[in-house]
């Protein structure tokens, strides 16, 4: 094994993707977030790129977070 992670079997999962309010043309809210399907962390970050479903978050959001929406144990 030489380290890499292949993605062949890796299942889409559904990630979060928040962005502070500054990140928008908007800029007046606290933040937004949308819910991908994904593979990985990055792909989701890609895709939410490309959203148009953001719903707006009633708290500060000050710096991007992506993370899975449920845990797998």
């Amino acid at each position: 094994m030489d380290g890499s992670h292949s993605l062949e079997n890796t299942e889409p999962r559904y990630f979060v993707v928040r962005l502070p309010g500054a990140f928008t043309y908007y800029g007046e809210e606290a933040g937004y977030q949308t819910v991908v399907l994904a593979r990985t962390a990055n792909e989701a970050f890609e895709s939410a790129c490309d959203s148009n479903s953001w719903e707006i978050l009633p708290f500060e959001v000050e710096q991007v977070h992506v993370f899975p929406k449920e845990v797998k144990l």
